[in-house]
């Protein structure tokens, strides 16, 4: 699978590929590797339209589906996440949930530990 590679990143024992700018995690130096994960902005409305008023998340054995309230929709296929952020929020917002969540969700078992997990708090 090939997809933009305007950002790339380290966080949580992953190389990742980003369409979103994501100041908060350390960039990639050797970007010549194939990332391990690619983050990408898409059009989710389909997926949205089917959201019961309270429902937070669903999932199959393929994906999972995320709908943070007035913030953005998120689904996580293999180790692709895709972002679908709500009209005019403050990307600062979404990129949280990219970073503190969705990151976890693609990351194996073994690569997830606390020496891994190194961000930039002072950047938010």
């Amino acid at each position: 699978m090939k997809y933009s590679d305007k950002h790339r990143y380290t966080a949580y024992g992953l190389r990742l590929s980003s369409e979103i700018e994501l100041p908060e995690l350390l960039v990639e130096i050797n970007n010549e590797s194939e990332p391990d994960a690619w983050i990408t902005i898409a059009d989710l409305s389909n997926y949205a339209v089917d959201w019961q008023l309270n429902q937070i998340s669903a999932a199959d054995k393929e994906q999972v589906l995320i709908n943070v309230p007035d913030v953005a929709f998120y689904r996580v296929i293999h180790n692709h996440i895709q972002v679908m952020p709500i009209n005019n929020v403050d990307p600062m917002l979404y990129r949280l949930y990219i970073v503190g969540g969705m990151l976890q969700r693609v990351a194996p078992p073994q690569k997830f530990t606390a020496d891994t997990c190194r961000l930039y708090g002072d950047r938010w």
